[in-house]
C-alpha cells in the first residue's frame, strides 16, 4: 500500500483558500491510503471517543459519496475508494465528525484525480496486445517447425543415403539376375538373348539342346533300318 500523509485543520479556511490537494489517479481503489493528522489551530485535535468519522464529497457528475474512516486520537485513515476516483478532475471533499448528534466538518480539501490515458470501458484495439500475443505464438510455432524441419532434413539425408545404398544393391542384384538368366539360356539352348552363340563361347556345343540333338542323331545313324537301334559299348582292352 501507499500512504499519503497530510495535516488537516478543523477550522475552515476563508473562501476555501490554501486547500489541501490530494493527488491520485483515475480508478485508484483501496491501495492508496490517506492519513490526516487533525489540528485545531496549531494544537492537535483529538477526536472524541464514540465518534463516527466519514469522508464526504461530490464528483463532477454531481453524485456524492460518503465512507466511514478509522481514527485514533487525532489521526484519521481511510483507503481511497473507486467512487472517489471514477471521474477525473477536482473532487471537493471534507471530513465529518459526528458525536452524540453533534457535527463538525473539517477544512475542505480536494482530490485531484489525474485522468487515465486508457478508460476502463475503452475497446482494446486489435492491433494492440492480441496481435502481440499472436506474433509471439507464431514465433514459437516457427521455432518449433524449424526444429522439425531440421530433424526431417537429417532423416531425409539418412533416408537418401539408405535409398542410394538400396538402389546400388538393387542394380547389382538386377545385373546378377541378368547374368544368371544369360547363363541359363546359354546352357539350355546355346543362345544369348535369342541369338546363337559363337564357336568360341563356352556354351557352343556345350548346352542341353546340342547334347539332346546329338543323342538323337547318333541313335538314328545306328539303326538297322528295321527300327531296332544297336548300342555299341566300347570295352577297354
Amino acid at each position: 500500500m501507499i500512504t499519503n500523509v497530510y495535516n488537516l485543520k478543523m477550522t475552515p479556511s476563508q473562501f476555501g483558500q490554501n486547500s489541501i490537494v490530494v493527488n491520485c489517479s483515475q480508478y485508484d481503489s483501496l491501495y492508496r491510503v490517506i492519513q490526516f493528522n487533525l489540528f485545531n489551530g496549531n494544537a492537535e485535535y483529538s477526536i472524541p471517543n464514540g465518534s463516527v468519522v466519514t469522508i464526504r464529497g461530490t464528483k463532477k457528475d454531481l453524485t456524492g459519496f460518503e465512507y466511514e474512516c478509522d481514527y485514533s486520537d487525532n489521526v484519521v485513515t481511510f483507503p481511497i475508494q473507486q467512487q472517489i476516483t471514477i471521474l477525473p478532475g477536482k473532487v471537493p471533499s471534507e471530513l465529518r465528525i459526528v458525536n452524540n448528534g453533534e457535527i463538525i466538518g473539517s477544512w475542505n480539501f480536494v482530490f485531484l484525480v489525474e485522468e487515465s490515458p486508457l478508460k476502463d470501458d475503452t475497446i482494446i484495439s486489435e492491433t494492440d496486445l492480441p496481435l502481440l500475443e499472436a506474433a509471439l505464438e507464431a514465433s514459437a510455432q516457427a521455432e518449433s517447425y524449424k526444429d522439425l524441419a531440421e530433424q526431417s532434413a537429417t532423416e531425409a539425408s539418412a533416408s537418401a543415403s539408405e535409398a542410394s545404398d538400396s538402389a546400388t544393391i538393387a542394380t547389382t542384384k538386377s545385373e546378377e539376375s541378368n547374368t544368371y538368366a544369360l547363363k541359363s539360356e546359354g546352357y539350355a539352348v546355346g543362345e544369348q538373348n535369342g541369338v546363337p552363340v559363337d564357336e568360341g563361347s563356352v556354351y557352343y556345343h556345350n548346352n542341353a539342346k546340342w547334347y539332346s540333338d546329338m543323342t538323337v542323331s547318333e541313335l538314328t545313324s545306328s539303326s538297322d533300318g528295321q527300327g531296332i537301334v544297336t548300342l555299341e559299348i566300347a570295352r577297354g582292352e
